[in-house]
């Protein structure tokens, strides 16, 4: 009979769940990303508006509304990507927490196995040496 680890199912589940944080993980990545890459583009947005010059007052007064509104979203993205690096850093603890656990119960199933290898050579010499033993004493 073979090694058999009584956690296999345990530590096929930490791999499944290992799995799903991972792809998680990847997904509030791309997510946080994607919030960085917006702010930036409002706030190039907010100085390329700044930077031009402006003479007529209905157009000034214009610009002016759309640069309130771009510095609106500015600060809506600021909270937004906030909130995501906060996610992102959840999302991270909890695959680090994962790969330890998985990292842990691989370390336990090697040892384990050393065990019951260590154990098996010891048996296999114990019978070797009482067949030893009874081929001497016959002869």
């Amino acid at each position: 009979m073979g090694f058999k680890f009584k956690l296999d199912s345990v530590l096929t589940f930490t791999l499944s769940k290992e799995a799903n944080i991972k792809q998680e993980y990847t997904k509030v990545e791309a997510q946080h990303t994607r919030a960085i890459n917006r702010m930036a583009s409002l706030r190039e947005e907010l100085v390329k508006e700044s930077e031009e010059e402006t003479v007529d007052i209905s157009l000034l007064l214009i610009r002016s509304s759309y640069n309130d509104r771009v510095k609106l979203q500015l600060d809506q993205q600021v909270k937004i990507v906030e909130a995501l690096n906060k996610k992102v850093q959840l999302s991270k603890n909890q695959m680090l927490n994962i790969l330890r656990e998985r990292k842990t119960l691989e370390n336990l199933k090697e040892k384990h196995k050393q065990d019951y290898l260590v154990n098996q050579s010891k048996a296999e010499q114990k019978v070797l040496d009482e067949q030893a033993l009874l081929a001497f004493s016959r002869n």
